[in-house]
């Protein structure tokens, strides 16, 4: 009796780690829509949680899409928007076929960073990565970010474009990463 209520007990954990993950692979990896995964993640330095005011911080953000189709996806763009409070690096990029280099651009008084990116083609089971240098920018006024508490949202949320071998667009996104201060 004792060796069935274990077996029920490891079963029962077992479906409930399954559920678990389940239920964490989007969060984690971004989304997936026909094929295509987005993943963002700080990869090193920075907290994201009660960051102090007025003090400088900096993080590796780290954006991958990868084609898991068997055929090749093309027209790939990539597209995010970072916050006011921040400031974006470009440091590396890699993948695709027939694209252009990421660009960043700014826009309004505050100068909210832009990425956009034409990865061109993707063949099956390839990625292309971008690394990102983000960090804490000094506001129009001349003082540190983050200038009072809340929360504060790094970026909208990395967004990724695709056309399938029938011509028909298609697109994934990930979530914002999101920052409080205290």
């Amino acid at each position: 009796m004792v060796d069935k209520e274990m077996q029920t007990k490891k079963l029962s954990l077992v479906i409930a780690l399954a559920s678990l993950t389940i239920l964490l692979v989007p969060l984690a990896f971004g989304d997936e829509t026909c094929g295509v995964t987005i993943c963002k993640r700080i990869v090193c330095d920075g907290p994201t949680t009660g960051l102090e005011l007025f003090t400088y911080y900096q993080w590796l953000v780290r954006i991958t899409v990868t084609n898991l189709n068997s055929y090749t996806v093309t027209d790939v763009r990539l597209a995010d928007r970072f916050g006011a409070e921040f400031g974006v690096d470009i440091l590396e990029y890699s993948g695709g076929t027939g694209g252009t280099p990421p660009e960043l651009s700014t826009t309004g008084a505050s100068e909210k960073v832009h990425l956009k990116w034409f990865i061109g083609s993707l063949g099956a089971g390839e990625s292309a990565t971008i690394l990102l240098h983000v960090y804490t920018d000094i506001n129009p006024a001349g003082m540190q970010e983050f200038t009072s508490c809340g929360t504060y949202y790094m970026n909208s949320g990395a967004v990724v474009k695709w056309l399938d071998f029938d011509g028909k667009q298609h697109s994934a996104e990930t979530e914002p990463i999101v920052l409080t201060t205290f």
